[in-house]
């Protein structure tokens, strides 16, 4: 309604309106109608505002376009009844949509809880370490137990890693020994998307929806006892009330049908794994169990794939072909399946015993030794004095040549390197 104008021009806006109202215009929005139901004059403001229904248009002219607005929303008939039920069928599509979804939502989740034979098989693999466990305890040879306790797996940790729990070890167990049993993974999909839903949830609104219905179908009845003739022709309350009216019954009823199959299941499913309304009251904690549970599960399971990478990768490293640690190295240099390299041993020993000493063949000859230099040497007539150096190096490879030489003659065993003293004892039998 615009304030700024004519009375003529605010009047037309006014008419306007009300015409909208009384047509019950589909495109007045929900904001609007809430506000509309809070700016509703109260019974004193009414009794002021009554005086004004029948005075003249002049006189109406001198009111605050606001209050000449009320008056004329005091001539329509019934008009807090009238702004609930407009209110109520503007929130409806939303509300029953919502709640249709949210109580299928739990039925599905609990017949899935239902039928979920590898679940079954988990909880059994679960009953099984919890005795195993308790076997020297009172607790031990248990039959069964709640649900509620697959969330206490983490809470029991290794004696030799804090990170690790019962619940990696179990994760373990079935990817290794029984893997077709993560199928419960999908088993639990569904209670794990229902646990934001809550049955009570559903119960009140549906509560709420229904007496809406009612009250609308009150003032359906209202409409039918007024004398047609005192209505405002512009007025479509009760034909497209009575549409809707149908329609949203029907959706009610469905919606009671859906919440009780899904109370049904939900009891069921409580018992079926030994628990009970007074334990676990509300849909959202129940369904909340499987998922967290799953949340844990994945990342248990993700931990393990973790750990295993990396102790298969520390094997490689300590396994590597050209590894100091290597059993090949400590072998035969035959056995090396790694690529050459200066750094291997057992490169080493193949280049050793296929060339002689990179510092020089020495040679016992009549008791003397001739020292192959390991490049060519420089006169000792060079200006600069490396020709000597040279010499003197030479010298000196002879006398350790010359010693080496005295003890083949003595008869003595040559010394080895420690990886050959190694080596002989993995030496593979021959073939």
């Amino acid at each position: 309604m615009n304030k700024a104008g004519t009375p003529e021009e605010i009047s037309a806006s006014i008419t306007t309106l009300i015409g909208r109202i009384l047509g019950l215009d589909d495109t007045l929005s929900e904001t609007y109608l809430g506000a509309l139901k809070t700016g509703l004059p109260g019974p004193e403001e009414v009794g002021k505002l009554n005086v004004y229904k029948e005075a003249p248009e002049s006189e109406l002219f001198e009111l605050d376009p606001a209050d000449r607005f009320l008056v004329e929303l005091l001539k329509i008939f019934r008009l807090n009844e009238r702004v609930k039920s407009m209110l109520y069928r503007v929130q409806f599509e939303e509300a029953i949509g919502s709640l249709e979804d949210d109580a299928d939502k739990i039925y599905r989740a609990a017949k899935s809880l239902l039928n979920a034979p590898h679940f079954s098989e988990l909880l059994k693999l679960i009953l099984m370490l919890g005795n195993f466990m308790n076997a020297s305890g009172h607790k031990g040879g248990a039959f069964g137990f709640k649900v509620t306790s697959i969330n206490k797996l983490v809470d029991t940790k290794s004696a030799t890693s804090s990170n690790r729990t019962l619940l990696h070890f179990t994760a373990k167990t079935v990817s290794q020994a029984m893997p077709e049993t993560e199928g419960f993974l999908e088993e639990l999909s569904s209670a794990a998307d229902a646990y934001k839903a809550d049955l009570g949830h559903v119960r009140a609104k549906l509560s709420d929806l229904r007496s809406s219905q009612s009250a609308l179908a009150t003032e359906l009845d209202n409409y039918e006892q007024q004398d047609a003739r005192e209505l405002d022709p512009r007025d479509q309350f009760p034909t497209k009330m009575y549409r809707f009216k149908k329609l949203a019954g029907d959706r009610l009823d469905a919606l009671g049908d859906t919440f009780t199959l899904a109370q049904t299941a939900v009891d069921d499913a409580l018992a079926f794994y030994g628990e009970d309304s007074k334990s676990i009251p509300t849909t959202h904690e129940f369904f909340g169990i499987f998922k967290t549970f799953l949340t844990s599960y994945k990342k248990a399971r993700d931990d393990n794939a973790q750990a295993a990478a990396r102790a298969a990768k520390s094997a490689e490293q300590a396994v590597s072909p050209c590894s100091p640690l290597s059993l090949a190295s400590f072998t035969h240099p035959s056995l090396c399946p790694g690529p050459k390299s200066s750094s291997c041993c057992c490169c080493r020993s193949r280049r050793s015993e296929r060339q002689p000493r990179r510092r020089g063949d020495a040679q016992a000859q009549g008791g003397r030794v001739r020292v192959a230099p390991r490049g060519p040497t420089r006169s000792t007539s060079e200006p600069d004095g490396r020709g000597h150096a040279d010499a003197a190096a030479a010298r000196v490879v002879a006398a350790r040549a010359g010693r080496r030489v005295g003890r083949r003659q003595r008869g003595a065993a040559p010394r080895r390197p420690p990886w050959r003293r190694r080596a002989s004892l993995f030496r593979p039998f021959p073939s």
